[in-house]
């Protein structure tokens, strides 16, 4: 009887020590296949980004271009500036058959700008990218083609935009006579588009807004009371289990990038307009959080 226990304990030990070796061996042949796959490349491809200056306009958050216009003295003037996007390729492998686009609704008026220059920074000159202009109801589309973006490559395209403070202002009488004006700031929504073959696409939203500014400073304190006044009406408007359900499922995160751009009068033919120089080394950015744990209980 002890013999036989003694041989079925060997038995079991060979059966877990047979079953240990049999782990070590998968793990290293695992091992040597995934060695092999990246030293052979097979791991490697394109990563498609769309990025705004040096920041990723992701999905998970609000993004927004804020521009700084001093109203008073161009208010009357025709000013063309542009939104320079950026796609970025950091994998390991090119990006084959590069579209890129914008849309924008036909109130914004982009047809009117077609025929004019646009930017193009990175591994590209402009004539080496096609450009195409479509009209798909109320929509107007901007769309940028290359054939290929090579790894670690970037190529910023500024789409030429006219800039104009983002403000409506009306003067309202009511029955009993009396009278006010009404002032309401609102922004421009440019769907940003890219894709590339055997690459999902990306469809980001840009919230473009001008604000009348003097200069940087002014532009950013005008700002910052935004902020404040935007975070404080998102807490008013929501009931306390509303507020918690933001902030803990809500894509509440804001990426600002803002300019305050130099511009500059080209004349042609005795018309005149003005050029704001617009580009993504041009911007200044930071983020905040429109709903804020702070503020729950207020």
């Amino acid at each position: 009887m002890k013999k036989r226990l003694n041989k079925d304990r060997l038995i079991s030990v060979a059966s877990v020590v047979v079953a240990i070796i049999s782990v070590i061996v998968a793990i290293w042949a695992i091992k040597v296949s995934k060695n092999i796959a990246v030293q052979s490349g097979s791991f490697d491809k394109p990563i498609l980004e769309v990025l705004i200056g040096n920041n990723e306009i992701s999905k998970s958050q609000v993004n927004e271009l804020v521009i700084g216009l001093d109203v008073e003295k161009y208010g009357n003037e025709f000013v063309v500036g542009g939104i320079p996007i950026a796609i970025s390729n950091s994998g390991k492998k090119s990006l084959k058959g590069v579209n890129f686009k914008f849309s924008y609704h036909e109130s914004i008026g982009r047809q009117a700008l077609e025929l004019m220059e646009y930017n193009v920074v990175g591994g590209y000159h402009s004539k080496h990218v096609d450009r195409h202009f479509s009209k798909m109801g109320s929509v107007q589309v901007a769309s940028y083609y290359f054939p290929q973006l090579d790894p670690q490559g970037v190529v910023e395209i500024t789409d030429p935009l006219v800039i104009a403070e983002t403000r409506y202002k009306d003067r309202i009488t009511l029955d009993n006579g009396i009278s006010f004006t009404a002032t309401v700031d609102y922004g421009l929504v440019v769907e940003i588009g890219a894709s590339a073959l055997d690459m999902v696409p990306i469809v980001r939203d840009l919230n473009v807004s001008v604000i009348n500014a003097t200069s940087l400073s002014e532009l950013q304190r005008k700002h910052r009371e935004t902020i404040v006044k935007n975070i404080n009406e998102t807490r008013e408007e929501a009931h306390i289990l509303e507020y918690l359900e933001s902030l803990v499922f809500g894509n509440n995160r804001v990426n600002v990038s803002y300019v305050y751009p130099e511009i500059e009068s080209v004349s042609s033919e005795q018309v005149t307009i003005y050029e704001a120089e617009i580009l993504g080394s041009k911007l200044h950015s930071f983020n905040y959080e429109v709903r804020q744990w702070r503020a729950l209980f207020n």
